[in-house]
């Protein structure tokens, strides 16, 4: 999946991730870089990075 977004000339992904879904994100080499207010009020989600051109 890397190397097809990277042929689209995308270097960054974005990840709005579930918060049980962090932990694989992370291994996956993606960095936690803020969070996400979601609904219902009070939850919080991720929002991580995974850089492509590495």
């Amino acid at each position: 999946m890397k190397q097809e977004i990277a042929k689209r000339e995308v270097s960054t992904l974005r990840i709005t991730s579930e918060p049980n879904a962090e932990g694989f994100y992370r291994k996956m080499g993606a960095v936690t870089v803020g969070e996400f207010q979601s609904k219902p009020a009070g939850r919080v989600l991720p929002m991580m990075e995974l850089e492509l051109n590495e």
